[in-house]
């Protein structure tokens, strides 16, 4: 007895149904059911009417590379185009999808830290910290920086890092002064109670 054999098959038997199905959490979608929820909890829904919303979510789901993503691909790749399958998602799923990015992917966002900068703030901030003097001239500290950032950025970041414990006075024609709450705290109550 011979059999035959096994023919692969050549498209995929995965069917989703994106009229009915949100897009993103499988669950049906439809006006009614969100009717039906007390108002708090209404979800919108939305139809998929950009062409390039398709690669959009593929970008999304492999910068994810976690299981709800590559469910999402999975469900993308059975169709070729999403505005004439005429699908629908829930507007809440595509927020929680698109913000639960990993967080080295968060790093990479933004301007890039200045190593140099940030090694040369760290170092005016020992000298501050370790040092027994209570004042500095905003102009002296400044100067430790080597001109890696500006002196208003300087500033800035002084005020980011110490808050409240920073007193920055500055008085027409004199340059800026410097100090620090705590220290100068210690200092009076030293010289008072010695």
């Amino acid at each position: 007895m011979m059999t035959s054999p096994v023919k692969g098959k050549l498209r995929s038997t995965y069917v989703f149904n994106f009229k009915k199905n949100c897009l993103f959490c499988d669950k049906k979608c439809s006006i009614e059911n969100e009717l039906k929820k007390s108002k708090e909890r209404h979800d919108i829904i939305y139809n998929v009417c950009t062409l390039h919303f398709k690669q959009s979510v593929e970008d999304m789901a492999k910068m994810r590379n976690d299981e709800w993503g590559k469910t999402v691909l999975k469900r993308l790749d059975s169709v070729i185009c999403l505005v004439a399958e005429e699908a629908i998602y829930h507007k809440s799923c595509e927020r929680k999808f698109c913000k639960n990015i990993s967080s080295q992917e968060k790093k990479k966002r933004g301007r890039p830290q200045d190593e140099d900068a940030l090694k040369a703030f760290s170092d005016v901030c020992e000298y501050i910290e370790v040092g027994n003097e209570c004042q500095f001239t905003l102009q002296f500290l400044y100067e430790k920086m080597n001109g890696t950032c500006d002196e208003k950025t300087f500033r800035n970041k002084l005020i980011e890092k110490y808050g409240e414990d920073l007193i920055i006075t500055t008085t027409h024609g004199k340059k800026a002064i410097v100090s620090f709450k705590d220290t100068s705290f210690k200092i009076l109550t030293e010289a008072w109670y010695t």
